[in-house]
């Protein structure tokens, strides 16, 4: 036999009894209650007739999937959230650490945890680097979730930000998946087209007749799929309301400034975005008759790019320009402008309690779209399937004058 052969054969034995060891010892652990005393490690080695290595792996194995935990100096216990159902909230490490990320989705992080603590589940939080993993998904996560999603020691998954790659890759496991900002089998949205409807709409109210819809672009979307369905919609809103769209030949996206050269890491978007957008528009070198009369944006941190740079050039939203704008419930972004500005504003405990009913309806057998009360929004036959999103719906908060402390 060849050396090569033992190998594997050596290899394929001591996962045999590591997968032997770690059912036993599941079984063990479920046959006691959370936070129980497990036998010495002596006692389960000569129970299971197992070496010392074996044994530590499949502890190892146990540990990693939430059952078993091993306190230094006192043994090996049942872990106390061991019949909790175990879900994972993966998320992409650009939408949290990238400049100029928006304080939602620390916001959107915080209710997910309290949520799944309100209903007994084990939330665990993870980042995915998703950048150059096209070909092997999975390579964006780190190596021990991996093995607790091919092994299905996990209930459900929860979702922000992934690409189709990545949670198509979570779901051929057969393990239930809710998304948010980003595709899935199942997805909930804070849509487009309220945001585009309701802003055309409110400043049509006010006399306006010249709008710009201002979105973010990256690297990655410039006049893609995202851009051009925005584009559609707001044109569609314009005609309905008799307006027409402020052009400006001479403004376009800065294609070579997106991406950091060193890095390759997108760099110009957000406040900054905003900010330089607007200056053009309303500079001192902008042809006052191309202006727009009413701006939509449909990203907070955009609109307060947008909004700093109007106070610079002396211009006071509500009477140069009226502006409407995606904006968060409870979030500080765009505090200042409260008094001048229309704000669409979405609720983070809405599009958190729409995930994890729809998750929680999944993990139990059941079909999400005939058993909520919100009914999905869209059916997409497309290329990975049928999709079903579920949309949050924003309420339109008009300018108000922000009372007296």
């Amino acid at each position: 036999m060849e050396s090569s052969e033992v190998t594997v054969e050596v290899l394929a034995q001591s996962e045999s009894r590591t997968e032997f060891a770690s059912e036993r010892l599941k079984a063990m652990a479920m046959a006691r209650k959370p936070g129980a005393l497990m036998p010495t490690i002596r006692s389960l080695r000569q129970e299971l007739g197992i070496s010392n290595s074996t044994l530590n792996a499949a502890l190892t194995l146990l540990e990693r999937q939430g059952i078993l935990t091993r306190r230094q100096g006192s043994g090996i216990f049942v872990a106390e959230n061991i019949n909790q159902p175990h879900l994972l909230l993966i998320c992409s490490q650009d939408i949290l650490l990238e400049f100029g990320a928006s304080p939602f989705w620390r916001k959107l992080i915080e209710l997910s945890r309290q949520r799944a603590a309100s209903q007994g589940e084990h939330l665990s939080l993870h980042f995915a680097h998703t950048e150059g993993t096209t070909e092997a998904p999975e390579s964006a996560l780190h190596p021990t979730l991996v093995e607790l999603i091919e092994s299905k020691s996990v209930q459900g998954v929860l979702t922000k930000g992934l690409p189709h790659t990545l949670t198509r890759w979570i779901e051929s496991h057969g393990i239930p998946v809710v998304a948010f900002a980003g595709p899935a089998k199942y997805m909930v949205s804070a849509t487009s087209p309220d945001l585009i409807y309701q802003g055309v709409h409110a400043l049509a109210q006010t006399g306006c007749h010249r709008l710009s819809l201002v979105t973010p672009i990256n690297s990655n979307n410039i006049y893609g799929a995202d851009f051009l369905r925005q584009q559609s919609l707001f044109q569609a809103a314009l005609s309905a309301h008799g307006l027409i769209e402020a052009t400006n030949p001479a403004l376009s996206p800065p294609t070579d400034r997106l991406k950091n050269q060193s890095t390759g890491r997108d760099v110009y978007w957000g406040v900054t975005q905003g900010f330089e957008w607007a200056m053009q528009w309303f500079g001192a070198d902008s042809e006052p008759a191309t202006r727009p009369d009413g701006v939509i944006s449909t990203d907070d941190m955009l609109a307060q790019g947008i909004l700093m740079a109007l106070h610079r050039l002396g211009i006071t939203p509500g009477r140069g320009v009226q502006i409407a704008t995606h904006s968060n419930r409870d979030s500080p972004v765009l505090l200042g402008w409260q008094d001048q500005i229309f704000r669409i504003e979405y609720d983070p405990g809405e599009i958190v309690q729409l995930l994890f009913e729809t998750l929680e309806i999944l993990m139990s057998g059941g079909k999400p779209e005939e058993r909520l009360a919100h009914r999905p929004t869209e059916y997409i036959n497309g290329y990975f399937g049928p999709e079903y999103m579920f949309k949050a719906s924003p309420t339109l908060i008009p300018p108000a004058e922000i009372p007296s402390p």
